[in-house]
């Protein structure tokens, strides 16, 4: 079926199977659809072009705009499940007794959270509930949830509240949720109050951490958080010595993991 396939009704079937397991592998669609990576490739350019998705390391996700990862939060939490257990991990790595980190929203840092040793003792910081929650069952970590606003349909807080909160405390390290990075644009994100909150929080901390899937490098949100110099470190689920990251490599100041 698939050998006399049009381009457009090619095109359709990638769509809908990025729709359905919102990334696809290059590699895989050539097997699937019968045709050869380059073929792929032209493909998933075209489509590219036309704003349907957006190309990543070996294959595509949906546009942004196309909302690629699922709106809902449970949903949205086993997305590249694996992928961010492998982050959470290296995350992980960074952390020693007696240390005060700040964790704020996403599902990649509600990971990290679920990993935490039961045995380090570390105090934690977050506005984000289900991070909170996380950390319920640690006996031995310290948790404080910042109050203040909480965001139309996302569980964090923001606000002046949290934001004189943060004023008051020096971390040590800041996993800092990541929708969008860029090495011109830095730390971006779509929700002006939630930036003001993590910009306070990168500033009060003397390491700032961004856990990423690898699809969010290079794409820019409308307000900044950061600027590329003021980020410590990238954690990826990738191998620091992937050739998808040798721009990042290059950057002075800035650690891969």
């Amino acid at each position: 079926m698939h050998t006399t396939m049009l381009k457009e009704e090619r095109h359709q079937e990638i769509l809908d199977m990025i729709k359905q397991s919102s990334k696809v592998l290059s590699s895989e669609l050539s097997i699937e659809l019968n045709v050869s990576e380059d073929t792929i490739r032209r493909d998933l350019k075209e489509l590219s072009q036309k704003g349907l998705i957006r190309k990543v390391h070996g294959g595509a996700v949906l546009n942004e705009s196309a909302a690629y990862i699922p709106m809902n939060y449970d949903d949205r939490k086993t997305f590249a499940f694996e992928e961010k257990k492998i982050i959470a991990q290296k995350a992980i790595s960074l952390l020693k007794d007696d240390m005060l980190i700040f964790i704020d929203g996403g599902t990649t840092n509600q990971e990290i959270a679920s990993q935490l040793p039961n045995d380090i003792n570390i105090s934690v910081m977050t506005n984000c509930l289900p991070v909170a929650i996380e950390l319920l069952n640690k006996p031995n970590i310290q948790t404080h949830f910042l109050g203040g606003r909480i965001l139309s349909g996302v569980p964090i807080t923001v606000g002046a509240d949290t934001i004189n909160i943060l004023n008051e405390v020096n971390a040590d390290i800041f996993f800092i949720g990541t929708r969008s990075f860029s090495i011109e644009k830095g730390l971006t994100d779509i929700d002006r109050t939630e930036v003001l909150v993590k910009r306070k929080m990168a500033e009060r901390s003397a390491l700032v951490v961004s856990v990423a899937l690898s699809e969010k490098l290079g794409s820019v949100q409308s307000f900044n958080i950061i600027p590329t110099e003021k980020l410590n470190y990238l954690i990826t689920e990738l191998n620091p010595e992937d050739q998808s990251l040798i721009n990042y490599k290059s950057l002075a100041g800035l650690t891969l993991l």
